[in-house]
């Protein structure tokens, strides 16, 4: 089977991410992170930067859930396939990286 992958973002795909899934553990949790306001950043200051906030986003999931499985959906969600353990200490680095990232 043919692994897929979000071109813009290098993590998997809607298929791709579900393919993944559906082999992995039972115990593990899904977390969805959407980001707020897209449209608005899109319409105010372009759709480059709106690719930028869509990679550096997938960027610090896949750094912070380094053995998470890891998704985009739609335009501007992204799921995590991953285990309990240590999860809202890495919800909360996530979260430290995207604010203060000046990249």
């Amino acid at each position: 089977m043919k692994e897929m992958y979000d071109s813009l973002t290098g993590v998997y795909d809607t298929q791709g991410y579900y393919n993944k899934v559906e082999n992995s553990h039972p115990g593990l949790v899904t977390l969805c992170v959407d980001i707020s306001g897209m449209k608005n950043i899109n319409m105010t200051y372009g759709y480059t930067t709106g690719d930028h906030v869509l990679k550096r986003t997938a960027h610090i999931l896949t750094r912070v859930f380094d053995h998470a499985i890891i998704g985009r959906f739609n335009d501007d969600a992204f799921f995590i396939r991953t285990n309990e353990a240590g999860l809202l200490e890495k919800v909360e680095k996530s979260v430290r990286y995207s604010k203060y990232y000046k990249g």
